[in-house]
């Protein structure tokens, strides 16, 4: 092998700096980058960069060629930490190689992990991006420096999108918790994301929150008004924003308490037994039903009575079903009649400024006496008389008069009282007593009742008269008391039987919509 002296040799045999071997190429010096001279000029191959080099005088600069960049994959990172594989030239497998993430306006960002399999192809790991710098560069740099670019390579994926447009979610009743009418105020995240929600800015009506999820939890507000606020939807990474609004209004039914409450369907019912408050705490908005109320109300039946007495008369009966009673936020007194016991008055019933007169006593000894419907007439020792219903006079009529009751010898019979149906049997002369008149059929309740009978007359010596609407027989054998009102269910305002003390005492009934 031929040995080439320079001028660098100094005329010494076997220099080693350069040798050219013929065909091979000329060999550098070469070493780490922490043995490099320090003479300008200087050419050496770095075995710490895998590059060669030479020396300004004030650095060593690589000699390379820039690599290039064709594609990555994937090219959306939704999310930090996504690997990406890049695939180009002229990747180095010695020394750093940087990768940086590069946003429409300038920002940078830089790719950790960066792992070069070799020259063509190198991995690294996303940090977090986002939807408004996007599409995001990619720049490869070398150990030497020189790089290439990827323009628009990588999509940081979607920013939450929510499904109704800015404005009205809608309106809510007053103090409710079902939040299902309003429209939704949630994001979705195309890429699968979590999205959490918050507001951030304005407020919610209040007593009401938001959910992490969109959704709405607590209690809408007793004040009426409209609320606007602006919901901020995130995946973590990407923030979208929207201005909603919420409106509080007055409830389209009114809302009340006081006696048994029951449902019937879309309805409420109040049923007052005894004497207590009708309360409405809030009327509605509805033009029909907002702030109307269908009543019934009953009075206590008529006692019978005695001494071969003529039946107790039926409570009165007043029932408005034409919903037209108009109620107002406030207290309403309600009164329930007692029943009435032997030769006593049922007691009267009232509500909303309607009262319904007791039921009148049957005759001892005379007369049925008047009430909201009729006792009836007495049978011993004189024929005598039913006592007048519908007493004092209402429009419509509130019950019906007693039946007369007819001596006769041996036998004789007093008459019924009075019931909101029907006028009271009369009592004839071979013994019988005369029947309670029927009730009064009604499903304020919601399903169909009767109220307010009357109650049969005594018999002496053959049979008793039968409460009205009673079943088909009713009767007692001689010398035994007429039947009460009570013989049919739900007995309210019925009168008792003659020589008995079986009468029903008064009901107040309120039927309102309230959904």
């Amino acid at each position: 092998m031929a040995i080439i002296k320079t001028k660098f040799d100094r005329g010494v045999e076997g220099a080693t700096n350069i040798v050219d071997t013929g065909t091979e190429g000329t060999k550098v010096a070469s070493g780490t980058t922490a043995q490099r001279g320090s003479t300008q000029g200087q050419l050496r191959f770095n075995t710490t960069t895998g590059l060669a080099e030479y020396y300004t005088g004030t650095a060593f600069k690589s000699i390379d060629s820039p690599p290039t960049v064709t594609s990555i994959n994937p090219t959306t990172a939704s999310a930090s930490g996504v690997t990406i594989t890049v695939t180009g030239t002229g990747f180095s497998t010695v020394g750093t190689t940087q990768v940086k993430i590069i946003g429409t306006s300038g920002t940078e960002l830089t790719g950790t992990s960066v792992s070069v399999s070799n020259d063509t192809t190198l991995t690294f790991v996303t940090p977090s991006l986002t939807v408004a710098e996007e599409d995001w560069d990619i720049k490869i740099i070398n150990p030497s420096g020189l790089s290439a670019t990827l323009e628009d390579a990588l999509d940081a994926g979607a920013a939450p999108v929510f499904a109704t447009s800015a404005g009205s979610l809608g309106s809510l009743q007053q103090g409710v918790t079902d939040f299902s009418g309003l429209s939704s105020a949630v994001a979705t995240d195309a890429d699968g994301q979590t999205v959490t929600h918050t507001i951030s800015a304005g407020s919610l009506p209040s007593g009401m929150t938001l959910n992490s999820n969109g959704t709405f939890a607590g209690t809408s507000p007793t004040s009426q008004g409209t609320s606007t606020f602006t919901v901020s939807a995130t995946d973590g990474l990407n923030v979208s924003t929207r201005q909603f609004t919420i409106t509080i209004q007055a409830p389209q039914y009114m809302t009340a308490t006081g006696g048994t409450i029951t449902n019937d369907g879309d309805y409420k019912i109040h049923t007052f037994t005894s004497s207590s408050n009708f309360v409405v705490s809030e009327l509605g908005a509805n033009a029909t039903y907002g702030n109307k109320v269908e009543y019934l109300v009953v009075a206590g039946g008529g006692g019978g009575g005695t001494d071969h007495g003529g039946g107790g008369g039926a409570g009165g009966y007043r029932h408005n079903s034409a919903y037209d009673m108009t109620v107002t936020a406030q207290s309403y007194a309600v009164v329930i009649g007692a029943y009435g016991g032997p030769n006593t008055q049922g007691g009267a019933s009232s509500a909303f400024g309607i009262s319904s007169a007791g039921g009148g006593k049957g005759g001892s000894g005379g007369a049925g006496f008047a009430g909201g419907s009729g006792g009836g007439g007495n049978s011993y020792p004189n024929s005598n008389s039913g006592g007048a219903g519908n007493t004092p006079s209402t429009n419509p009529s509130q019950g019906n008069n007693g039946g007369s009751g007819q001596t006769g010898s041996p036998n004789y019979g007093a008459g019924g009282g009075g019931g909101a149906g029907a006028v009271g049997g009369g009592g004839s002369s071979s013994g019988f007593g005369g029947a309670g008149g029927n009730g009064s059929s009604n499903d304020i309740h919601g399903s169909s009742r009767i109220y307010s009978a009357g109650g049969g007359g005594h018999a002496h010596n053959s049979k008793d008269g039968a409460g009205g609407s009673a079943p088909a027989g009713g009767h007692a054998l001689s010398a035994s008391a007429g039947s009460s009102g009570r013989n049919v269910a739900n007995n309210y305002g019925a009168g008792s039987g003659g020589q008995q003390n079986n009468a029903s005492q008064g009901a107040v009934i309120v039927r309102y919509k309230y959904q």
